[in-house]
């Protein structure tokens, strides 16, 4: 039989039924409580900085506050709600206490919103105002493992209604108060007279200027994952706490820990050594291959670290539609060989993609180049291009660009450098480009432009990539009249990939076909000068020795 609940205090006073639509609770506590309000993952978050929990037994027969749960922590009390999205929680003061209705979709913005100013100091200081601060209450991250600091508010609704990123902290979007997510050991949260002061230990200047503090002037991308953009210093020096938390934690709660490191890493551009460390996670807790988002993660370090056939969570139907995980299928179609059906997706979702920390930016930006390349995706390739630093990185997608705009000669001589370079991946696909515009401008036949295609087969091997380049030098034998060379050359392909059949079989039935053809021809025309040399023959005249040759 299930246990009873543990009796709360003798002094608690119990929560109330105040309202059936929306449904509504009243939490009873002391006179200058504050509270703060906040969603992390599938569960809201509701703080009071009182030690003094209120008696959630009346509410358990309740359809929506039965999973109601107080934890109680030192001079605070955390209560948890599983809700799941879009529902969410609104928060107002009473004289008795806080009223907390549930609504199933997010209501009309009522109260105000903090906004957020960068002080320049001394100290430098980041500010969020409200009108009645209450207390700092410093909680663990459910999702992250990460310190949360929550500003509680005694009166008034004021909140975060749009978050921000930034490389030291995050700061959550909240339903009531301020929060932030402390990604470096020296961020304090302080509540002080008419607001709330953000401030880095040593008096350190946060890594953003203050204009870009401000709420984006468009939408914000929606995110699956958590993704740090700290310096690689930082990253590192906490990836080595991560690693120690780990250790010291037991296998069933290092959920949060595992996958936090496995972001960790892929900020820093390491994916074999995230799907390494995020795969032993599947044999410590089954939630972990439960958990859509958990199994996106390790598709995603799959996928950049080259092992594709490994990536299938990032199509899993029930991981939840964001803009991080159409960029992420859009990459999984660009590594696959589908350019131009990831190009949209590339398109949507480029603001995001160029936040992106730098070592995994750099890993992701030769995909959505090439996809908004071969999609035709001008505008957004433009873009990428402009935002890009100068360096050998930029060169690739700068000649594509130059060929989308038609510049021949600039696209050409881009190409030209970047196949000789040490990037072998895009010298590769340097290489290719170039053949075929040159193809197209009528530099090359298709002759010269399979063998020089052949050439390029070297400079990559191994993956889909390969197999596609090996069916474009194939078509080009066949166009150029060698459809036995095609022929070859696919068969080889087909013993070298086997799981590449299915998609050489339409190349080998075609040139197969074409060289019978040849095959046909060219004996209808051995038989014709046969006979015209037999007919010169009989006619007396002088033999044709090197037709002979050749019959022989």
């Amino acid at each position: 039989p299930d246990l009873p609940p543990a009796l709360p205090a003798r002094s608690a006073r119990p929560a109330r039924l105040v309202g059936t639509n929306p449904p509504a609770i009243l939490l009873p506590v002391p006179a200058g409580t504050g509270a703060a309000l906040l969603r992390r993952g599938g569960d809201v978050l509701l703080v009071l900085d009182s030690e003094e929990a209120p008696d959630l037994r009346p509410l358990r027969h309740d359809a929506t506050f039965a999973a109601l749960a107080a934890e109680t922590l030192p001079g605070a009390t955390l209560l948890r709600l599983p809700l799941p999205a879009p529902a969410e929680l609104r928060a107002r003061r009473d004289a008795a206490g806080w009223v907390i209705e549930a609504h199933r979709a997010p209501p009309p913005v009522e109260g105000a919103t903090m906004v957020l100013e960068a002080e320049a100091g001394p100290p430098p200081r980041l500010l969020l105002r409200a009108a009645q601060p209450g207390r700092v209450v410093p909680v663990r991250d459910p999702e992250t493992g990460l310190p949360l600091l929550l500003g509680t508010l005694r009166e008034g609704t004021e909140a975060m209604r749009a978050g921000r990123r930034l490389p030291e902290l995050d700061l959550p979007p909240t339903m009531l108060g301020a929060a932030v997510l402390a990604r470096s050991d020296g961020i304090a949260l302080q509540a002080l007279a008419g607001r709330f002061a953000v401030a880095a230990a040593g008096g350190a200047r946060f890594a953003l200027e203050a204009a870009v503090a401000q709420a984006a002037s468009s939408p914000s991308m929606t995110r699956s994952f958590d993704l740090p953009g700290q310096p690689p210093a930082e990253l590192l020096t906490r990836l080595q706490s991560l690693q120690a938390s780990i250790v010291a934690a037991a296998p069933l709660q290092r959920l949060a820990q595992r996958r936090a490191a496995g972001e960790v890493l892929l900020a820093l551009g390491l994916p074999q050594e995230a799907q390494a460390v995020l795969s032993l996670g599947f044999g410590e807790d089954p939630r972990n291959a439960a958990d859509p988002r958990y199994a996106a993660l390790v598709g995603a370090a799959a996928l950049l670290a080259g092992r594709v056939s490994e990536a299938g969570a990032l199509r899993a139907p029930d991981w939840a539609d964001t803009d991080e995980s159409t960029l992420w299928r859009a990459a999984l179609k660009a590594a696959q060989g589908e350019w131009a059906p990831a190009a949209p997706g590339f398109a949507a979702t480029l603001p995001l993609l160029l936040t992106y920390p730098a070592g995994l930016r750099a890993r992701l930006l030769p995909l959505a180049a090439l996809s908004l390349a071969e999609g035709r995706e001008r505008a957004a390739l433009r873009r990428l291009v402009e935002a890009m630093p100068e360096g050998e990185e930029a060169m690739l997608p700068r000649a594509m660009l130059a060929e989308l705009e038609g510049r021949a000669e600039e696209a050409l001589a881009g190409y030209d450098r970047v196949a000789m370079g040490r990037d072998r991946q895009a010298r590769a696909r340097a290489i290719r480009r170039g053949v075929e515009l040159r193809l197209a401008t009528g530099r090359m036949d298709a002759r010269q432009a399979a063998r020089a295609l052949e050439v390029a087969l070297f400079a990559w091997r191994g993956d889909a990539t390969e197999t596609e380049a090996r069916l474009r030098v194939a078509a080009l034998r066949r166009q150029a009249g060698d459809a036995r060379g095609a022929l070859a050359l696919l068969r080889e392909t087909a013993a070298m990939a086997p799981d590449q059949a299915a998609a050489l079989q339409p190349g080998i039935q075609d040139s197969f076909l074409a060289a019978l053809e040849q095959e046909k021809l060219q004996r209808h025309m051995a038989g014709q000068r046969a006979r015209d040399l037999e007919n010169r023959r009989c006619a007396g005249a002088r033999p044709d020795h090197g037709a002979v040759a050749i019959l022989r």
